[in-house]
């Protein structure tokens, strides 16, 4: 797992698991362009992508690549072809973005073999997507909630799923495994949202002309901000926020 960051890689910063094994990410190519994804990618590029259209971005792509690249890694198993993808979309975008994901990912994408393989097989391979399956987001935390759980049957249930995202807040309404779209939707209401909020909240008070999503979303975890050696926000004792 690792933040949608897509950073635009500078010429040197080609192979990043040669160059320097400590950091955790990798450099991929998309449409003849590099970019650097992995859970320490941030440190390149903080900005977030917030387009509407974001599955038809290079960035999107990028990250999927580095997910099948952190895959083959992680099962310490390079492997050429998928049989079936699983992608979400939020509610809101799901019929419009379908097509477009199958557009982009059924095909052939090159891959970075992970260091202890590139020996045997070279630096990159190619990874057929023969089938994607496309879930509405929500959908897709139900599930993963209930693999957590081991609840493998929901007979007769009727489950109102809510998903807070970074760009929107979708809501789900599941019967056993049917949809009830007259009881599910989806509003530009996400994290996103909140932190704009607290950025500016920030700046007004401390008269910065501006912060960047990351460090506003640092502050918040951390519970305390620090702009040149001072510290400017701190979470109350009495309420924790």
């Amino acid at each position: 797992i690792f933040k949608s960051v897509a950073a635009k890689a500078l010429l040197d910063d080609k192979s990043f698991e040669t160059v320097s094994p400590t950091m955790n990410r990798i450099a991929v190519t998309v449409n003849q362009k590099e970019y650097i994804v992995g859970p320490e990618a941030y440190e390149l590029d903080k900005t977030v992508e917030m387009a509407d259209d974001f599955v038809a971005t290079e960035a999107y792509l990028a990250l999927i690549k580095g997910a099948i690249y952190y895959s083959m890694k992680a099962l310490s198993t390079p492997f050429d072809t998928i049989e079936a993808l699983a992608v979400g979309l939020p509610n809101s975008n799901f019929v419009r973005d379908k097509q477009i994901l199958k557009d982009v990912l059924l095909t052939t994408h090159t891959i970075p073999v992970p260091s202890k393989f590139s020996h045997l097989m070279g630096p990159t391979i190619d990874v057929k997507i023969e089938k994607i399956l496309t879930l509405p987001q929500p959908l897709g935390s139900q599930t993963a909630y209930l693999m957590q759980q081991q609840i493998y049957e929901t007979k007769n249930q009727t489950n109102l799923v809510i998903d807070i995202g970074f760009n929107t807040l979708d809501w789900l309404s599941i019967k056993t495994v049917s949809i009830d779209s007259s009881h599910s939707g989806s509003i530009n209401a996400g994290v996103s949202q909140v932190l704009q909020a607290l950025s500016s909240y920030i700046s007004k008070l401390h008269g910065i002309e501006r912060l960047e999503f990351y460090d506003t979303q640092k502050a918040y975890l951390d519970g305390f901000f620090i702009y040149k050696g001072k510290i400017l926000l701190e979470k109350r004792p009495e309420t924790g926020i």
